[in-house]
């Protein structure tokens, strides 16, 4: 009884093949080539072969049929749960639709006066952490308080975990809004720092290389009205119509 597979010398150029005794699951012998002329004059070898084992390999097959007509091919136990997976897996495709209608129970999710994506509109991490495990010690799902906040339920949990020594920790970080308000401060200082340097004479080119930028947002920065908000709507108009003359 004698279970044969194949296993790579050197990945995707050269295959060898390896006899395993089924009874004592000990290696018999390996061979460098896994070609049916090789594995066959093996097989023959060993006239009291009984029973294989093997993949799918139609070389390996072959070289069984030929060699002992009237020994027994059997599939290794790989492949046996591997073939039974694929085959249920094929059953359910057919049987089963491609969607399920699930009815609704009429519960909603949304947490009464939080208004949806309420997490942008705390001042910092802590604020946020604090009205989460209040709502969790008033009831509230997990799945309520993350269409209500618009926060994952991964966050949500580590969240309610938070304990009021670590306060520190979170009350400096920023959330969102306080990180578009940075970058909108931002912006304004760059483009009052290009108008000043345009205010002194400086050229197109002269400017993007004092500020590092390149020669049309320069241009862009002198255009705008001074706020980052009218900015921002322009070079969204200018995205816009490069979409639709592209379409």
């Amino acid at each position: 009884m004698v279970c044969v597979d194949d296993f790579a010398l050197k990945k995707r150029e050269r295959y060898g093949t390896v006899m395993v005794n089924i009874e004592t699951g000990k290696v018999v012998d390996i061979l460098e080539s896994r070609d049916y002329d090789d594995v066959e004059k093996w097989f023959e070898s060993f006239p009291n072969i009984q029973v294989f084992s093997r993949d799918g390999s139609i070389t390996y097959a072959k070289a069984m049929r030929d060699s002992h007509p009237k020994a027994v091919q059997i599939s290794d136990r790989f492949h046996l749960l591997k073939n039974l997976t694929d085959y249920c897996k094929d059953y359910i495709k057919r049987t089963v639709k491609n969607k399920i209608e699930i009815e609704s129970t009429g519960e909603t999710v949304i947490i009464d006066n939080i208004e949806c994506k309420a997490k942008y509109q705390y001042e910092t991490t802590w604020d946020l952490i604090t009205d989460v495990k209040k709502l969790r010690s008033e009831g509230h799902t997990i799945e309520q308080i993350s269409a209500s906040l618009g926060l994952g339920n991964k966050t949500i949990i580590k969240y309610s975990k938070v304990q009021d020594c670590d306060k520190e920790k979170y009350i400096m970080k920023s959330t969102p809004s306080i990180k578009r308000e940075t970058i909108k401060r931002n912006k304004e200082a760059l483009m009052n720092e290009a108008k000043a340097y345009d205010e002194k004479g400086y050229s197109l080119c002269k400017i993007a290389s004092e500020m590092s930028i390149n020669r049309r947002t320069v241009k862009k920065y002198l255009a705008a009205d001074g706020t980052y908000t009218m900015l921002r709507l322009e070079l969204q108009g200018q995205a816009n119509y490069r979409r639709s003359k592209n379409a």
